[in-house]
């Protein structure tokens, strides 16, 4: 056996135990067809080697047991996805129903897609730069009523179209939309009157500009403060500093608000991000755990004040970021039932509708207690829309756990109740 091949087979070892991470996303259908060939045809050249030889080698004897462990590995994997799959798209209508009112999720085909949300098994569509790719502002407006369509046709709410437009470097809508600088450049250096004027302005042409294709809530603006803090070399999604408005909390306050109710004047949901405040977190949460170590009075002082602020007077909802707010709790923010219920709840009195950032990120995924459990604990905190933007496919997952959960008596009905009741409460008051 060459070293070339032991190197790929070691490779493909570690893949096929891990065939369903999202980091394998973009490359999942690609790399399962690839390990079965590979261990086929390897496998195949080993039985006929076997058959001519009197000797069959250690190494050799030891090649195909990991070829065996490879091929089993990828099947099993791939099988439990589709057990995942179709158990969901089998499950009671009503039950997934129930369920689907709490998720938002991206897609890859139309089709896939469309047959969720006939189901009801979603509430909400995320889209982003690889749903309008190489198309035209009327194929995409056309695609985002489909959806509409198919969900009233099955006696459906109206659907939840999502996208993150911040401007700047999150735009993701444009093209075909236009593409502004980011609202931290739109205000630097004016007094506070004439900020609130620009990000008034600059909201509305967001607001219109999605509303006019079909988007009616936009994850954003971030409200997180500008810090001092070296670029981190590991940072390769956050970029707070590039996005935050500034580390002033008035100027953020004020900026964030006026961009917020220039979104609400044409039906489009802002959404503060990302709770607790990422300005103070070095981390990625993308792929690592990330923590906040000051205390409850040092952020209600500063991080907390815009979002605070904002949420008193308009009907944006909230983003938890997946960080641990370590002096008040063990576990992420996202699904954290103490700092939702005794903090955000009954401390601040907010009755908004709370989102999760991305569940199909490694802090969660590969967390302490993974995307299954984070899931309903998520629910049961009360966090009410659970987003899976980025590998659609973990909706399977997910709604196989939530499922189950459901059957075995371990979701709070009391919880999903009182959310659905703020979904619907937030999205007349703006859809209106």
């Amino acid at each position: 056996m060459t070293v070339f091949n032991w190197l790929i087979t070691i490779i493909l070892l570690i893949c096929a135990f891990n065939l369903k991470t999202p980091y394998l996303f973009s490359i999942r259908d690609y790399l399962t067809v690839g390990i079965i060939l590979f261990c086929f045809i390897q496998g195949l050249s080993l039985v006929k080697h076997l058959k001519l030889a009197s000797y069959f080698p250690k190494s050799k004897k030891i090649f195909l047991m990991l070829l065996i462990i490879i091929f089993v590995a990828t099947i099993f994997n791939e099988a439990k996805f589709q057990w995942h799959k179709y158990y969901v798209l089998h499950a009671d209508v009503h039950n997934l129903q129930q369920l689907g009112k709490h998720i938002i999720v991206g897609y890859e085909t139309f089709d896939e897609l469309s047959l969720l949300i006939s189901k009801g098994g979603v509430n909400g569509v995320f889209m982003t730069k690889k749903n309008i790719l190489n198309k035209t502002y009327l194929q995409i407006k056309t695609e985002i009523a489909q959806m509409q369509i198919i969900s009233m046709n099955n006696g459906q709410t109206k659907l939840m179209i999502a996208t993150d437009q911040e401007g700047g470097i999150v735009s993701r809508f444009s093209p075909p939309l236009t593409k502004l600088p980011s609202l931290a450049k739109i205000v630097h250096d004016k007094e506070i009157m004439a900020a609130k004027i620009e990000a008034r302005k600059y909201g509305e042409i967001h607001g219109k500009e999605l509303s006019a294709i079909g988007i009616n809530v936009n994850l954003s603006p971030v409200v997180d403060l500008k810090n001092n803090n070296k670029d981190n070399p590991l940072d390769f999604h956050s970029y707070i500093n590039k996005r935050a408005i500034s580390k002033d909390t008035t100027i953020v306050s004020e900026v964030a608000l006026a961009y917020s109710l220039g979104l609400e004047k044409y039906a489009v949901i802002p959404t503060l991000k990302h709770f607790p405040g990422m300005g103070r977190v070095v981390d990625d949460t993308h792929h690592f755990e990330s923590k906040v170590t000051v205390n409850k009075k040092i952020l209600n002082e500063t991080d907390w004040l815009p979002f605070k602020f904002i949420l008193k007077k308009s009907n944006s909802f909230m983003m938890l970021a997946h960080v641990i707010l370590s002096k008040l709790d063990s576990v992420p923010v996202s699904y954290s039932k103490k700092i939702i219920q005794t903090l955000i709840r009954q401390d601040w009195h907010y009755e908004g509708v709370l989102i999760t950032d991305d569940l199909v990120m490694s802090s969660i995924y590969e967390g302490q207690h993974g995307l299954c459990n984070a899931s309903i604990m998520a629910l049961n905190a009360g966090v009410d829309l659970l987003l899976i933007s980025y590998d659609d496919e973990k909706y399977y997952d997910v709604m196989y756990c939530l499922l189950k959960a459901q059957g075995e008596n371990k979701l709070d009905l009391t919880m999903l109740l009182d959310s659905e009741l703020r979904i619907n409460k937030t999205t007349k008051t703006v859809w209106q």
